[in-house]
């Protein structure tokens, strides 16, 4: 899987503070994308904020839109509101919506199931509850330090891996151009 880093700009410069870290979900809410997960994890934790862009429903959490453009201006605002991007699919390898989301500078919560087994990603489970607690609280207290390591380490990643650039490069390699 691929992004164009030109669709997905690196765009997170701030982090909301300690404890009021907020959640991002952008997906379909069928049942291997176990968006009831999401619903869980909102009902346990306490003033727990997250918000999602879907066509379906996930109780507890904010529905931003059904469809939304995703262009520079929304990814920005979606980078300012939100501090971390979460799947919990059981099954739903290499979703483009991981790759997005780290292009543009966010921090990913991820079941291994993504297909993505980058040491950057925080793993998350798709049925223990309170483990994925746990990994949300470690979330909320991560300091910025930390946060925008891993949030460059992710472009580091996508750079060699998932940009158009280097796939580009490695087809033409394997051809002998």
């Amino acid at each position: 899987m691929g992004v164009d880093s030109n669709d997905y700009p690196f765009c997170k410069v701030k982090l909301n503070p300690k404890g009021k870290r907020r959640f991002l979900y952008i997906g379909n809410t069928q049942p291997w994308k176990n968006t009831m997960q999401l619903t869980e994890i909102a009902k346990k934790i306490p003033k727990f904020e997250g918000g999602y862009i879907s066509n379906g429903s996930i109780p507890e959490w904010k529905k931003i839109a059904d469809h939304c453009s995703l262009d520079h201006e929304n990814l920005t605002k979606l980078a300012d509101e939100y501090d971390f991007f979460l799947s919990v699919s059981t099954f739903d390898a290499q979703a483009t919506t991981v790759l997005e989301q780290m292009s543009i500078g966010m921090v990913v919560g991820s079941t291994p199931q993504s297909g993505y087994d980058y040491h950057t990603i925080i793993k998350l489970d798709p049925h223990n509850t309170d483990f994925n607690c746990v990994q949300i609280d470690r979330m909320q207290q991560m300091n910025e330090e930390e946060y925008f390591s891993i949030s460059k380490a992710n472009l580091d990643l996508l750079k060699k891996n998932h940009f158009w650039e280097s796939i580009a490069e490695k087809v033409l390699k394997m051809v002998g151009i």
